[in-house]
């Protein structure tokens, strides 16, 4: 599978460029657009952004002024369309594109070449029409003709593909098909070859990720423990990119350090991935750090800092050993990690010590580079954009070791400041909160393209200088041409080649501050409580921590209520001082969030928190933070949302019978569910928003496609049912 884009007209006229496996192209006067005309007024800095994962190709405009056209048709633009342009039906800025689409930008014309089978790949690119469907489709897990549904990819022969419908059951209960798949002790073997894996026992699920979930697993008949991770295509799979996933999982297995999570097995079997891990009994850092208030110390930074450095220095510089046809096998030097931010990072408790371990290493993103993801879905982005340097966009498929250095540096950076390194990040995840949809690509390209990095003693002066300068450089960056071995010599003197040099040069920046680099043998890092009198302490009785508004007979607010899955077991687990400070943290997320703006009452309960707000937007924005980053690692959180009359009592509590409903909603269990229809999926015990019909009508348009419907529920107190709708991590 290939695309093709031509330059048929234009100053650029002549050029081609051939995709055969994912990446970006970004057109536009910078200088590292794949096509960079600096000299064409109509064109833009940053003007349109192709996604390109074969067969498939998105264009989407990059807030130009004259938009792009595609087919005569105008998507984007800031300018109004002139007399008799036909612009894009609801200003849309993005479209996939077809074979022989052509795309016009000034006198810029570029032609779409889409070619599915490579025995007929024609070099001189030939605008053939577009092929018939030959091939029927089946569903590999319920056998249903899904021809329409796998699109263009289910059209090379040998690939398979999972319905929506059976993708949506796995995705709601992916323990079920995990548990069938492992409890037959071994994977089938198939085409690609796959490792034989043995049986394992399920004990929890540990995480759900944007691809699927980790669980906690026993290897059977030992006490071994393992994690589990699973993962599902969302597009058809075809035996070449499943080869090329495996080749690059192979080639990660490789990695065997003290600081990396090591890598045991993995196996396919009915559709699913599934890749067996060194298990961490510990949390990640993110979590870590919001344990202590969202940064750390530079002197119980600095360890966690080199060990992190320690394992990825090991990568950048391991050889690795590949096979390339049959049983040729060649060596080559180094891997990349390409995702690097807080969760990645786990932590390990050690001798009262955490060490750390870098985790994830290429699984994410060789599942995106082996063309297993789906570029059309809304927000399927993988990575966080968060800690991408400018060429991990517009560079995809060249990114080296210099381009890891400044990721970690952006971790670092959080770490002692406690922010990103980028302003703008922030006030998109919000806007697109409120406005009910996930980011894409462009509009996070969009901020790290016009938000150079923030100077790290801008935000803390108290770093000592040796070390903010090395960390300023490893964020540095610059536009590169489209030449890898430029990329590769320009990044090496930019920043730092690669995370050995990074780390000498923070060793040498330690040493001139007077900061040791080991672990204080009498005060061991652990995370940092919080003084009592800074943290609401747990109730049995209702407290007030809140209120603005004025007693009143009745009003009509929007009411949110968040609580714990098990809250009465999580204690005891966990003891008082420790429910303390998560009581304390999610008031400190309710105040600091900001939609906080639109609070007007807030009061926490035995039954958990109620937060009443004067618009829903607000409720809505501030119950998806709690489900995007948890308030800790080992916290289940439950959110019920409602819109309602209340009472306002004199001493400015909200009352009425819709504020106990708000509160029975939150606790609704599956039991409680009345004659659900086939169509709905299982209620998810946690990590959910329950929303009831007034709620979703007052939401936007586009925040209420976030939701499913859950069916009806009885509710306790309540003679008449309530109808829900749920929206899950």
């Amino acid at each position: 599978m290939h695309v093709a884009i031509t330059v048929t007209d234009g100053p650029a006229k002549g050029q081609q460029f051939t995709f055969d496996e994912p990446d970006r192209f970004l057109f536009g006067r910078t200088a590292d657009a794949h096509i960079s005309l600096p000299n064409d007024p109509y064109v833009s800095r940053q003007h349109f952004l192709l996604e390109i994962s074969p067969p498939e190709c998105k264009i989407t405009d990059l807030q130009s002024k004259n938009g792009v056209f595609v087919n005569g048709i105008r998507y984007g633009g800031r300018k109004p369309p002139g007399f008799g342009i036909k612009q894009a039906p609801k200003h849309a800025k993005e479209t996939l594109l077809n074979d022989g689409d052509e795309i016009i930008v000034g006198e810029t014309h570029l032609r779409i070449q889409i070619q599915l089978d490579e025995s007929r790949w024609n070099e001189t690119v030939s605008y053939a029409p577009k092929r018939q469907k030959k091939r029927t489709v089946q569903c590999v897990r319920c056998g249903k003709d899904v021809t329409d549904e796998a699109g263009a990819r289910g059209q090379v022969e040998g690939s398979e593909y999972i319905c929506k419908t059976c993708r949506k059951k796995v995705a709601s209960k992916p323990l079920d098909l995990l548990n069938k798949l492992l409890n037959e002790a071994v994977a089938k073997k198939d085409s690609s070859d796959a490792p034989v894996i043995e049986g394992y026992q399920i004990e929890e699920a540990i995480e759900r990720g944007g691809m699927g979930m980790v669980y906690k697993a026993k290897k059977t008949g030992t006490e071994t423990l393992v994690a589990i991770k699973t993962m599902l295509p969302s597009v058809a799979t075809n035996p070449d990119n499943i080869r090329a996933f495996q080749r690059e999982i192979d080639v990660n297995r490789q990695l065997k350090h003290p600081n990396i999570v090591q890598f045991l097995d993995h196996g396919r079997s009915q559709g699913l991935f599934y890749f067996v891990l060194e298990f961490i009994d510990g949390m990640n850092l993110g979590a870590f750090l919001e344990n202590n208030g969202g940064s750390l110390p530079v002197a119980e930074a600095a360890p966690l800092m080199l060990g992190i450095l320690d394992g990825l220095t090991y990568a950048h510089r391991a050889a690795i050993a590949t096979r390339v046809s049959g049983k040729k096998s060649t060596t080559f030097t180094g891997i990349v990690h390409r995702d690097l931010k807080p969760q990645n990072v786990l932590l390990a408790r050690r001798n009262h010590h955490w060490i750390p371990k870098l985790s994830d290493f290429g699984i994410s993103k060789s599942f995106e580079s082996a063309g297993l993801t789906n570029i059309t879905a809304p927000g399927e982005v993988l990575g966080t954009p968060m800690y991408w340097p400018r060429e991990q966009i517009t560079h995809y498929k060249y990114l080296n070791p210099a381009t890891d250095v400044f990721s970690i540096a952006a971790v670092f950076y959080e770490m002692l400041t406690g922010t990103w390194i980028r302003k703008g990040f922030q006030e998109l995840l919000d806007d697109c909160a409120l406005k009910g949809y996930t980011p894409v690509v462009s509009e996070y390209m969009s901020v790290i393209m016009n938000n150079p990095i923030i100077p790290i003693h801008e935000v803390n002066p108290d770093i000592p200088k040796p070390l903010a300068s090395v960390i300023e450089r490893a964020l540095r960056e610059t536009e590169i041409p489209h030449d890898k071995t430029q990329m590769r010599n320009i990044l090496a003197k930019l920043r730092y080649p690669d995370a050995g040099a990074f780390r000498e040069a923070l060793i040498q920046a330690f040493e001139a501050a007077g900061i040791s680099t080991t672990y204080p043998e009498s005060e061991p890092i652990t995370p940092e409580v919080p003084a009592k009198s800074s943290q609401p302490q747990p109730v049995s009785d209702a407290t007030i921590m809140q209120t603005s508004i004025t007693p009143t007979s009745s009003r009509q607010v929007a009411l949110l209520v968040l609580d714990l899955e098990k809250s009465s077991e999580y204690i005891r687990e966990v003891g008082d001082t420790h429910f303390s400070v998560l009581i304390g943290d999610i008031y400190k997320r309710v105040k600091s969030h900001p939609s906080a703006s639109d609070l007007i009452f807030l009061k926490t309960t035995g039954d958990g928190f109620l937060a009443v707000f004067s618009k829903i937007s607000a409720a809505f924005s501030l119950a998806l933070s709690f489900l995007k980053t948890r308030v800790h690692h080992d916290a289940h959180i439950r959110l019920a949302l409602h819109w309602g009359t209340v009472k306002i009592g004199p001493e400015g509590d909200v009352l009425g019978a819709e504020v106990h409903r708000a509160f029975r909603i939150e606790n609704v269990q599956r039991e409680d569910q009345i004659e659900p229809p086939e169509y709905v999926l299982p209620l998810p015990p946690s990590q959910r928003i329950l929303a009831t019909a007034p709620a979703l009508q007052h939401l936007s348009p586009d925040a209420q496609t976030k939701f499913r419907p859950a069916g009806k529920f009885r509710l306790k107190g309540f003679d008449d049912t309530c109808e829900l709708w749920v929206l899950q991590t």
